[in-house]
Formats: structure tokens, sequence, C-alpha cells
């Protein structure tokens, strides 16, 4: 593929996300929380510290990014498992403290063992979810789309590049509707 084909292919998901996407609504979500929690593996982890530095330093939002400790992270995959490693982690943070906590979620597949278990622990707690799935046999997108408190932002494309940077791109997105609230 080359890069005015790669460019296309972007597009053509765009356009797709842009008509199934409540910006709006994602946002309030946001706004309304006590702290937001950000997860996934690999390039969406990164993604999701990205969304978690723009809510902190562009909107004074609390937030907080799972994967932004690899010391806490990887003592969680030793101890308990790394499939129940941020379940584990979002569990802690949570207990015992009023407020909501919405937990954003990244995943090129929506197929990670421990962004699963996440959304179960988070779905047991009534905490909303936003899950930013890519691959068309997204389970998270499953999960998350058939909760009460869920938004399941599905790409349905099987290019990980593709769902990676759909993902940064929603993350602008919804930190200029925040930030634009805020001004």
């Amino acid at each position: 593929m080359n890069h005015h084909e790669y460019i296309d292919s972007l597009v053509e998901v765009i356009r797709k996300v842009e008509n199934q996407i409540d910006v709006d609504v994602i946002a309030d979500t946001i706004e309304d929380s006590s702290i937001v929690i950000t997860a996934g593996n690999g390039g969406s982890a990164a993604t999701a510290m990205h969304l978690a530095s723009d809510l902190v330093k562009g909107c004074s939002i609390n937030t907080i990014c799972l994967t932004d400790n690899t010391s806490l992270f990887t003592s969680y995959a030793n101890d308990v498992s790394y499939e129940h490693a941020m379940a584990e982690m979002y569990n802690n943070i949570a207990t015992g403290i009023y407020g909501t906590y919405p937990v954003v979620m990244f995943s090129g597949s929506g197929n990670s063992p421990n962004l699963i278990e996440l959304a179960y622990a988070v779905e047991k707690r009534g905490d909303p979810i936003i899950a930013i799935t890519g691959y068309e046999n997204s389970r998270l997108h499953n999960i998350v789309s058939n909760y009460k408190y869920g938004i399941s932002v599905h790409l349905n494309t099987n290019d990980m590049q593709i769902a990676e940077d759909i993902g940064m791109i929603l993350t602008h997105i919804i930190y200029k509707t925040l930030k634009s609230s805020h001004s």
C-alpha cells in the first residue's frame, strides 16, 4: 500500500466513524467524572497516555493512565496475572472513593484479555466505559456496546495502523471538545 492508498483508507474509516460518534456525550461523561482512567496496550497504551496528558494539562481533569506506572503495572502482572493487572489496578483506585471513574480504553484489535477483564471490573462497579476499538471481531466492542453505561466507538477495520491513527485523532477531537467547553 502506498501513502496515497493509506490516506484514502484512513479517510474512509474516519468518515464511517464520524457518523457513529457522539463526541458531546463522550466529553460530558469525562467532564462529569471524579477521575478519568485511561488504558491500552502497545501503541494504544501510548494513545491512552497521550489522552491522559491532554486532559490533565489542557483541561485540568484528573486523569490516571494505568500504563504510566510501569513498576506498578508489572508488579500486578507478575503477582496477579497480566490478564488481570489492569482490572486489579482499577479496583484499587476506585475502591472506597466516592464518585464516577469513567475508563477510556484503546484497543486496535479489541481482543486484549487485560482490557476485557478491565471492562468486566468497570461494569461490575457501574462506572462508564468509553472504548475505541479497531478490528471487526472486537470482543471489547461487543462487551461495551451491550453495557448500560458503555460507549463504543468501533472502527471496524483490520488494519492496526489505521486503528491506532484514528484512536489518536479521536483523542484530539475529545480534547478539543473539552477544551472549548472550558474556555
